[in-house]
């Protein structure tokens, strides 16, 4: 009978515990159904990613970080990250299932709706917004836009070439900030801008 040293028990309980995590994380995309249009195309505006579900209905819009919703009201609603200066906002039609001040996490159901923008910014050190790609955002932090594959460039997870920004936030010429990039990923992704 073989021994069983401390060095295969841990590595074996690791590999228990690494299945367990990915078997009852919560899902990585943002929205229940598809995009529609993607940031800088003729049917979305330049700072959104617009999302539809397919087939109808309203489909679950989750939180791509942990924070506190810093305003959930009728049609707008917007999260605060907990562990950076940014921000997620949604223009929707549907309801949120959070209120103002509430804490939420990654992955989170923070609304339903049956189409949305979706919109990210970097709060500045003088408080104003500065407009990151949702694309690249999710694309480096290990998310997908929607649960729906539609084939659209800003779907990709491993080599995406974000569009310069014309009609920012202020109107102007305005390209887009890039997102934090992680400390460490088991992925390597390939980020233009």
């Amino acid at each position: 009978m073989a021994k069983v040293t401390k060095k295969t028990a841990f590595v074996g309980l690791s590999g228990l515990a690494l299945l367990a995590f990915a078997a009852l994380r919560k899902p990585r995309y943002l929205y229940d159904g598809r995009v529609s249009a993607c940031e800088g195309t003729d049917d979305a505006d330049c700072t959104s990613v617009k999302l539809i579900r397919s087939g109808g209905g309203t489909g679950e819009f989750r939180a791509p970080f942990g924070g506190t919703v810093a305003f959930a009201g009728s049609g707008v609603l917007m999260v605060a990250s907990a562990s950076e200066p940014v921000l997620f906002g949604i223009e929707y039609s549907g309801a949120p299932t959070v209120s103002a001040g509430q804490k939420v996490s990654a992955g989170e159901v923070i609304g339903r709706a049956e189409s949305a923008k979706i919109k990210l910014y970097r709060v500045k050190q003088d408080g104003s917004l500065e407009v990151i790609s949702p694309s690249a955002f999710v694309a480096v932090n290990g998310l997908t836009l929607a649960a729906e594959e539609g084939g659209f460039w800003c779907e990709s997870r491993k080599s995406l070439s974000v569009p310069k920004c014309e009609k920012g936030v202020t109107g102007q010429f305005d390209n887009f900030a890039s997102p934090r990039m992680p400390r460490w990923s088991l992925k390597t992704i390939q980020l233009s801008m």
